[in-house]
């Protein structure tokens, strides 16, 4: 979910300028400092923003324009201290409005994926925690960005997940964990969601010997306020085979219950097998597929990097039991970039600054890749496919994306009153496009274009939104940075509209 605060600039995180590899020796503020790696980088930012638009309530026949004044300030912390890792990215803001068409309101974003060893490697604390708007339908009026516009909605999920994980003489590993998660969001017609979950799993040690195995168990209860309570239960047996030491192949089998397309318990077989497989240190293919109650899933995982380039494609198809399943945070830019550096960069916090210092350079934002999704009320099924890349050049960098899902809701007997009560199956497609160049060593321009449809399968439920953004970024000091943005949007479906946007930002890092 991208922070409704920093769209323009695409991310809250704090960034510094930085050079490409083998770019022309510039005149840039060095993020690597003298001495050993930086255990903690907590860098706060202030910024302003004025917004135009022609059309702030997205109609087609009632076009009014707007005014919108942004102030606000944003943290990014980032942890790699001997018992704490992760990072932490907040924003909070205030909107004001010139001329009384929106409503004035505040707007806060949270990224947060923290782990805690709090006892001796032995016992340890994962939060991960997520704040920002989100689109409440796919069939409704679609706005680029998520600020204060028809058809978004605040959403904040919070995930706490202690465990124990250790190893009885070096043969037999284990872990024994319990996790619990919360989902809220402003819209009444979507659900809100709690959810408990005890897991265990005995395997064999790595390394050990060439052929292993594995035992997991897990138990989730899931509470939906539009839908109904849920039982989810699984044990899990698995072999794994090491053929060479880059092919690993595994088969698995056990039973699974649930009531999730019954109102009572079911008992299902499930069983299937994978493998991973590393040809080269550049290159990575995973793959598994195993028959569950609600038919087959499966998980493809496709990976190559190269000096200045990386590549990657996902095809899945599971259950999704919180109400934002759509996309992989790997093949955002963000992900791109921190997968392309991760190689030559392995510190986790110079990563982090090198990550955000392109991002700021190039002006693009971090989830340029990404296509947003929309809130559920119940357990849906997901077919999500995925293709994106990177590639970085001298003066600039190019990337781009496909997308396509297919979801349905489990139990259409249930009446929620999301999008499923008018489409049993929902069809999105996307792509996008970005090419930035550095026109100096302070300025870049950029260009983004994006498509996104969705459909109602079976159904007349269909809407196209396009849209074509130009910004210019610069450096209007070591530490102060500004951008001048043009958007067009088009959208069409039942009740189509068009908008001009026009936006620029100043922000500043301390």
């Amino acid at each position: 979910m991208a922070l409704a605060t920093l769209a323009l600039a695409g991310t809250a995180r704090a960034q510094v300028p930085m050079e490409v590899p083998g770019a022309a020796t510039q005149v840039q503020e060095s993020i690597t400092p003298q001495g050993p790696p930086p255990r903690v980088w907590i860098e706060p930012r202030v910024f302003a923003r004025q917004w135009y638009t022609d059309n702030y309530l997205l109609s087609g026949t009632d076009r009014q324009s707007e005014w919108t004044t942004e102030l606000g300030a944003s943290v990014l912390a980032v942890f790699n201290l001997p018992r704490l890792t992760g990072s932490v990215d907040y924003s909070l803001s205030g909107l004001y409005q010139a001329q009384g068409v929106g409503q004035e309101d505040h707007l806060q974003g949270l990224d947060a994926n923290l782990l805690l060893d709090a006892w001796n490697n032995t016992a340890f604390v994962e939060f991960n925690g997520n704040v920002g708007r989100s689109r409440v339908s796919a069939f409704d009026v679609q706005p680029v960005g998520d600020f204060e516009r028809p058809n978004l909605a605040e959403t904040k999920q919070f995930r706490i997940s202690p465990y124990l994980r250790g190893s009885f003489n070096d043969a037999v590993d284990y872990e024994l964990r319990y996790s619990r998660f919360t989902s809220r969001t402003q819209a009444d017609n979507r659900s809100d969601i709690d959810e408990n979950t005890v897991s265990g799993r005995l395997a064999s040690s790595e390394g050990v010997a060439r052929l292993g195995w594995a035992l997991d168990a897990s138990r989730s209860n899931l509470d939906y306020s539009l839908g109904r309570k849920v039982t989810l239960q699984q044990v899990i047996g698995q072999l794994n085979y090491a053929v060479t030491p880059t092919l690993l192949v595994y088969v698995q089998g056990g039973r699974e219950s649930n009531n999730v397309l019954t109102a009572d318990t079911e008992s299902y077989s499930t069983w299937g097998g994978g493998f991973n497989w590393r040809p080269t240190q550049n290159a990575r293919i995973a793959m598994g597929a195993n028959k569950r109650f609600f038919g087959h899933d499966h998980n493809l995982q496709a990976e190559y990097q190269m000096r200045r380039a990386v590549v990657r494609f996902t095809d899945s198809r599971d259950i999704s039991t919180s109400q934002l399943g759509l996309g992989d945070g790997s093949t955002t830019l963000s992900g791109l970039l921190d997968a392309l550096y991760g190689g030559s960069i392995p510190d986790p916090v110079q990563r982090a600054q090198r990550v955000q210092s392109e991002l700021e350079r190039l002006g693009l934002p971090g989830n340029t890749t990404n296509f947003p999704g929309y809130l559920t009320s119940f357990v849906t099924e997901q077919r999500i496919q995925e293709l994106a890349f990177v590639l970085m050049l001298n003066r600039g960098a190019l990337t781009a994306a496909i997308q396509r899902t297919r979801s349905n809701q489990l139990n259409n007997s249930l009446v929620t009153g999301d999008d499923f009560n008018f489409a049993s199956e929902i069809l999105q497609k996307g792509w996008s496009v970005a090419y930035a160049h550095r026109l100096s060593p302070r300025s870049a321009a950029s260009v983004t274009f994006q498509r996104q449809e969705n459909v109602g399968v079976g159904t007349t439920l269909f809407n196209r939104l396009d849209s074509i953004t130009l910004a210019l970024t610069t450096r209007l000091s070591a530490r102060t940075t500004g951008v001048v943005m043009l958007r067009r949007s088009s959208f069409d479906a039942t009740t189509p509209y068009r908008e001009t946007a026009i936006q620029a930002m100043v922000s500043h890092r301390f």
